[in-house]
């Protein structure tokens, strides 16, 4: 298929999911990955512009800045480039976890953005050098919607995982509610993301995950974020929660 052809197929795609969630408050539409494929948005790694699958890295980078800021009131921009190179458990732009790059963060230290810019491949040398902040510790949250709850209230963001699916690329607003078949059956692949709140949406009474994303920020709802549908582990959502004390 050409570009104009693939663009015309999500675009249907979208308006098919429009009339079937016009009861609820989930909207589709023309996005950054509008001409793209769902092979090649998977072959891509969900990155939409440096073709780097390391949305674990930027999901684990995310949770440690922000708990860092609330502990420590102080803002800090820290490096995933440093996870790439550096944190051989996992595999860099091929996919990583979440719990064995917090525990390299608990043994090494991340540098700054700043110091070890992002370059979206693994390079030959990991680059050690000045100063490096720390976690004192990770967790396993319970995986539930009140644990998860429970977290966010009294530390911070939460990691989780989500079987991703084609339709999470035409996202342009309200409460995204993947059911159980389309969870299952048009998954494109595993995606780190990161809890920041929850709420309810008025006028459907949906209740929602506020969640931040590391596809950009034209990407979905207040600059890359999305609200995802909570209390019901939609796609694997609540199964593997993990929040961080830095």
């Amino acid at each position: 298929l050409n570009r104009f052809e693939i663009y015309l197929k999500n675009t249907n795609a979208a308006d098919r999911l429009n009339e079937r969630n016009a009861q609820l408050s989930a909207r589709f539409g023309d996005t950054i990955f509008s001409d793209w494929s769902d092979d090649e948005f998977k072959e891509a790694g969900f990155d939409r512009f440096l073709k780097c699958g390391s949305c674990w890295a930027f999901a684990t980078v995310a949770t440690v800045e922000t708990s860092y800021a609330i502990n420590n009131r102080e803002l800090r921009s820290l490096s995933e480039q440093q996870l790439l190179d550096c944190d051989l458990v996992d595999n860099a732009c091929n996919g990583g976890h979440v719990d064995t790059a917090l525990q390299y963060i608990y043994d090494n230290g991340l540098m700054t953005e700043y110091d070890y810019p992002y370059v979206a491949h693994r390079q030959d040398t990991c680059y050690l050098h000045g100063a490096t902040t720390t976690i004192k510790s990770a967790v396993f949250v319970h995986p539930d919607e009140t644990s998860i709850i429970d977290w966010l209230l009294h530390f911070g963001p939460v990691n989780v995982v989500i079987n991703a699916t084609a339709d999470i690329k035409q996202y342009k607003g309200g409460v995204y509610t993947p059911d159980q078949w389309e969870c299952e059956n048009k998954i494109i692949g595993l995606h780190a993301l990161n809890i920041m709140g929850y709420g309810t949406w008025n006028e459907t009474n949906e209740k929602y995950w506020i969640i931040k994303n590391s596809w950009g920020q034209s990407y979905g709802i207040q600059q890359g974020y999305m609200y995802f549908a909570r209390g019901i582990n939609a796609c694997g959502i609540e199964d593997q929660p993990m929040g961080v004390i830095a």
